[in-house]
């Protein structure tokens, strides 16, 4: 196939050693250290016949910087805030069988299983049987098992039993002799809505879709349900998932089914309604953010309204391997991304195709978002393995068709350079042949850099001299502030405890100042139990100590007009914080008013 780039795409990573096998459903991204640089989170779902665990991975880059086993097979995976405490810790939902495995700060946080459902009565009075009967009538009542039940209504342990070779059931019956029946919907699909405020970083609430045709949608804070309704008035077991809003304005979430249906359930439903039948079940569904419309992956491209009515549809040349929604708020416009089974990726806005690319290899999973500092970010993961970053330049624009792009940046190539583009060309021309050199220079200054913050860092830790404390048990930040002319002075102290849940207490303020040179009314001061998110603000007096002819100290300089704040705390023999605080000069017609 002939190579295609585009123009407005830049290649930030190309990792053909990943070896990475997932789906769509199961990447998302994350400012796991509120440091405003989002990870990759990846949870790696085996596509061959090896029996491989499956894990959860952290990528910085192409580099695995967490990566931790799961206890079985994931479903999704979401990225979700469940508070408005600062700072915003996000959490991480994998959705494993029936169950939501919940990780903060990529440390097991809670695990939340779905409600069990109702055993048919049959299968009790089978196991009462099967708990009394002899082994010659086991295959009998298993038969009436498997001919008047389907699997998916069956318990977990009836499901073992039937999957058993004909050896084995003997001891599996006469180990439950007394079985505990339990029947739990797995999680098929999930995804999040906003709890209040549609802003970045708020609240969200977590939808789930089941087995068993259930919605629910959960809040995260407390775990418990918000609302319950059925994903259509008939069967219709849900596949794809995707919504928009949020809980208490009003939301919208559109379901579909393995059976073919296009449902919608808004806020107060008990129980979706169908505006779309497929032909054949859809194998991917999103609703575009921008655009409120939905675009549904079948035997070609479609587009709907919220009321089911057809738009627009493409035939595509190619089978289509994944879909995702690329929405750019600056640019006003929803595109729908397509991955070919030939490693063509086509960009679409409404039925006009915008951009292509190819790369090597067939896209079996992609994700459009936030990663590292940059806004929008394409990650593509192939069948072999592969993991592709790409970056859109901020210059992109969508607004014209392929072709027209492809007629303008013929004619453009015959115009002359501009002076500044042709500086720029020359400086790289030069960097390219003296890189070497430019690399060498970067590592020498960077590794000084390094030793200065570290020999900076050494010097802090020994002395304590720091407006922050060390303990991490007793994470506290200190400011001060200094008001006046002199020689008198208001030195005001804010202590903020910094942690997320922990009270501090036993905490108090020491003075320490050269006697010759300032005179503090109160040296030391009791603090109140430090709550978190509340500062406490604490004021002091300081006077300089002049002669009697009304002048400074003759031994009074610059560098030795300080104050040594410390924060002690009961039974600690250091100081949590010791900082320095440097006082101003007096005027001079201060001075002469004294």
């Amino acid at each position: 196939m002939e190579e295609k780039k585009s123009i407005h795409w830049l290649d930030a990573l190309s990792d053909g050693s990943a070896g990475l096998t997932t789906i769509s459903s199961c990447l998302t991204v994350c400012d796991l250290r509120c440091d405003s640089y989002y990870k990759l989170i990846a949870a790696e779902v085996p596509l061959s016949l090896e029996n491989k665990p499956a894990r959860l991975r952290v990528y910085k880059g192409n580099q695995v910087v967490n990566d931790q086993a799961l206890p079985g097979y994931p479903s999704s995976v979401q990225s979700l805030y469940i508070d408005e405490i600062e700072p915003k810790m996000p959490i991480i939902a994998v959705s494993v069988g029936p169950s939501i495995l919940f990780y903060r700060n990529m440390k097991p946080y809670f695990k939340y299983t779905m409600p069990s459902l109702m055993i048919e009565p049959l299968e009790e009075e089978i196991w009462k049987k099967l708990s009394v009967e002899r082994q010659a009538n086991y295959e009998k009542l298993i038969n009436d098992l498997k001919s008047t039940m389907n699997i998916s209504q069956m318990s977990t342990l009836s499901q073992k039993l039937i999957s058993l070779c004909e050896s084995e059931r003997e001891d599996f019956i006469r180990e439950n002799s007394e079985p505990k029946l339990e029947r739990l919907p797995g999680i098929v699909c999930m995804t999040t809505i906003f709890k209040n405020i549609e802003e970045e970083k708020e609240p969200n609430c977590l939808i789930i879709a089941t087995e068993a045709s259930d919605i629910f949608i959960i809040d995260p804070q407390n775990f418990s349900i918000l609302h319950e309704a059925r994903a259509c008035s008939f069967k219709a077991t849900p596949d794809l998932i995707s919504a928009s809003g949020s809980y208490q304005n009003d939301f919208k979430i559109i379901i579909s089914s393995r059976e073919g249906s296009i449902c919608i359930l808004r806020k107060g439903w008990l129980e979706g309604r169908e505006i779309v039948k497929l032909e054949k079940p859809a194998t991917s569904m999103s609703l575009l953010q921008i655009d409120q419309t939905i675009v549904v992956l079948s035997n070609s491209l479609m587009c709907y309204s919220k009321k089911g009515k057809m738009l627009w549809s493409l035939n595509m040349p190619e089978a289509v391997t994944c879909m995702t929604p690329v929405s750019l708020p600056h640019l006003g416009v929803s595109l729908v991304c397509i991955a070919l089974a030939n490693g063509l990726v086509q960009f679409y806005s409404h039925k006009k195709l915008v951009d292509e690319f190819n790369i090597n290899g067939s896209v079996i999973a992609m994700y459009f978002g936030k990663l590292g500092l940059e806004e929008q970010v394409l990650v593509l993961v192939t069948r072999s393995g592969s993991l592709l970053i790409k970056i859109l330049k901020r210059t992109a624009d969508f607004s014209k068709p392929l072709e027209t792009e492809d007629t303008h940046e013929e004619e453009s190539t015959s115009l002359s350079i501009p002076k500044k583009s042709k500086i720029f060309l020359e400086q790289m021309e030069r960097e390219r042949e003296n890189a070497a050199a430019i690399h060498n220079i970067f590592q020498s200054e960077l590794w000084r850099m390094r030793l200065e913050a570290a020999k900076v860092t050494v010097d802090i830790l020994r002395t304590g001299d720091s407006t922050f404390s060390g303990d991490l048990q007793t994470p506290l930040k200190l400011l001060a502030q200094v008001d006046g002319l002199g020689p008198d002075f208001l030195l005001t102290l804010t202590l903020e405890n910094i942690s997320a849940t922990k009270i501090i207490t036993n905490l108090a303020i020491i003075l320490h100042a050269n006697p010759n040179h300032y005179k503090i009314e109160r040296m030391y001061a009791e603090l109140t139990p430090l709550v978190p998110g509340i500062p406490l603000i604490t004021d002091f007096n300081v006077r300089i100590q002049l002669t009697s002819e009304n002048i400074l100290p003759m031994d009074m300089t610059l560098e030795n007009s300080i104050v040594r704040v410390l924060i002690v705390k009961d039974k600690l023999a250091k100081p949590l914080i010791a900082s320095t605080v440097v006082l101003p000069q007096p005027e001079l017609q201060m001075l002469g008013t004294v």
